[in-house]
């Protein structure tokens, strides 16, 4: 009895080293062919009749495709006179972190304000945590920040323009 437990115990110790081995294999497989691919600048993929990403783009630069319709003209600028071109700078006015939803006070006065950071609290009953943006209606109106259990950071600019 003891001889029979001896055998299956060794014919089970050796299948688990074959199916060790065969997994070592593989993974040192995939190793090599990594390693190849990523210093022949492709090579492994060419070698098995792909084609590389560069060799993707080269092909995209040469058939853009056709172009889509025309756009609605746009009114004329006021760039000054010819050879001038404004410049456009923004720059931080105001910085806030709000965990509940409601106006941005003072935001009126700035035409561009934006989620700058979004704090998901830990809550597994509610997935729908998130944060989001409005613009005051009508516009001239405070900004708005809608809290869903997060922390919301906005960040408000002004604009000026420059030559």
């Amino acid at each position: 009895m003891s001889r029979l437990l001896g055998r299956r115990w060794r014919k089970e110790r050796n299948m688990v080293r074959e199916i060790l081995g065969g997994i070592i294999a593989v993974i040192l497989v995939g190793i090599v062919a990594l390693v190849w691919n990523s210093y022949s600048n492709g090579g492994l993929v060419s070698a098995l009749g792909g084609v590389t990403s560069q060799e993707l783009a080269q092909q995209f630069a040469k058939h853009p495709g056709p172009p889509g319709p025309p756009g609605p003209t746009g009114p004329p600028g006021n760039a000054g006179p010819p050879g001038t071109a404004s410049a456009v700078s923004l720059s931080v006015q105001t910085d806030a972190d709000y965990d509940k939803s409601g106006p941005i006070p003072g935001s009126n006065a700035y035409p561009l304000c934006t989620l700058s950071k979004i704090t998901l609290r830990r809550n597994p009953r509610n997935p729908e945590r998130s944060c989001q943006l409005k613009r005051g209606t009508p516009p001239g109106n405070e900004w708005e920040v809608i809290v869903n259990e997060a922390i919301c950071g906005v960040t408000c600019f002004a604009s000026g323009v420059g030559k």
